[in-house]
């Protein structure tokens, strides 16, 4: 039997397998909350997605998405120096 999806309910995706899967669905939460960005989404096709021409969108969002943005952004970029540093450290 087919359920609608709800919305605001949370999907479960599957890993990624990439090193940045947290990361990356951190981002796509942030970005779902700005409404208009959400519409955008929605409705891009994978070439979209894929050229970039919707992370042009990324201009329109709020302030506030923006912000977020960069924190996890930093967050992130911090993470991944304390994983370089520990590779360096094991190495030596």
């Amino acid at each position: 039997k087919g359920e609608g999806h709800v919305e605001g309910e949370k999907v479960e995706n599957p890993d990624t397998g990439l090193y940045y899967d947290e990361y990356l669905r951190q981002v796509i939460d942030v970005l779902e909350t700005d409404k208009h960005f959400r519409e955008k989404l929605q409705t891009a096709d994978i070439e979209e997605i894929k050229s970039g021409k919707l992370s042009r969108e990324l201009d329109l969002v709020s302030h506030h998405v923006r912000t977020r943005l960069d924190e996890l952004k930093r967050q992130e970029v911090a993470r991944l120096r304390m994983l370089i540093k520990a590779k360096m450290d094991s190495v030596q």
